[in-house]
């Protein structure tokens, strides 16, 4: 089943979008190859009466969660999580939250 790549970043980041959507995620996305299929940028808003820290998010789909590993563990990734990192710094004034998501179910109408 599909995994998710899924990167939070809380409400005051200040999150530069134009600039993440057109130049890091491109980037990000095209190392991340041959594994991840699709990525897609959200901005979130609570739900009435709820509180909700976070605000942008990015969901990154791979075909099985061990893509997403494999892809951590391999020594070229090294480089790139570092650009990654350094990058941030362009686009946010926080670090993202990160969390692995593996698909269980799903269903349709």
């Amino acid at each position: 089943m599909p995994a998710i790549l899924v990167t939070a970043y809380e409400r005051g980041a200040q999150v530069d979008l134009d600039y993440y959507i057109n130049k890091h995620m491109p980037k990000a996305f095209s190392l991340f190859q041959p594994h991840c299929k699709s990525w897609k940028v959200v901005k979130a808003a609570p739900a009435p009466g709820m509180d909700d820290p976070y605000e942008i998010m990015t969901f990154a789909e791979f075909e099985k969660v061990e893509d997403i590993w494999a892809t951590y563990a391999a020594e070229s990734f090294k480089p790139v999580a570092k650009w990654i990192e350094e990058d941030t710094a362009n686009y946010a004034q926080q670090k993202p939250k990160v969390w692995v998501i593996e698909e269980k179910g799903r269903g349709a109408s």
